[in-house]
């Protein structure tokens, strides 16, 4: 019983981590957090605090810009995420959104490893126990056969060479 309750916390940890519990207010959101969940727009593909530092970008630098501007106004990290979102779209994130159409490559990955998973080990018990199946008749068949032939499949196999 206690085994399954640290088991619960567990993975009640996992689902939801700690940094959720807090109110945005207590934990310092810094520039580079922030950049580091935008793509830069010149189009190099590159998470912006990267970009600005290999490429020579103006692009990074002007989204380094705004988001020190708009921490300075006081606006929360999500608040942020918003505005590049309205201006550059969606393709501005790192990464998708945990909403709507989104979800689907959030969960669809991990869905199809579960059903796959599953569907090989049903298939894989089905047929092992269709071998022991198999086995279990063939040795009560053998008791029916006429004791001559069993001895003669004995001498034979006993002669086989490989």
């Amino acid at each position: 019983m206690k085994t399954n309750l640290i088991r619960i916390i567990f993975i009640l940890f996992l689902l939801f981590p700690i940094r959720g519990l807090f109110p945005p207010s207590v934990i310092s959101i810094t520039v580079d957090e922030i950049m580091q969940e935008l793509i830069c727009p010149c189009g190099c593909n590159m998470v912006s605090n990267s970009c600005e530092g290999a490429m020579e970008c103006s692009a990074a630098g002007n989204i380094k810009g705004l988001v020190l501007e708009r921490l300075k106004i006081g606006q929360s990290r999500d608040e942020i995420l918003k505005y590049f979102i309205s201006a550059y779209g969606e393709k501005i994130l790192s990464a998708p959104t945990k909403k709507g159409f989104n979800l689907i490559a959030w969960v669809l990955p991990f869905l199809a490893l579960f059903v796959g998973g599953g569907f090989i080990y049903f298939l894989l018990k089905k047929w092992f126990s269709r071998g022991n199946q198999l086995l279990q008749w063939e040795v009560g068949n053998m008791e029916k056969l006429d004791k001559k032939y069993i001895e003669k499949v004995r001498n034979e196999l006993m002669d086989f060479k490989y």
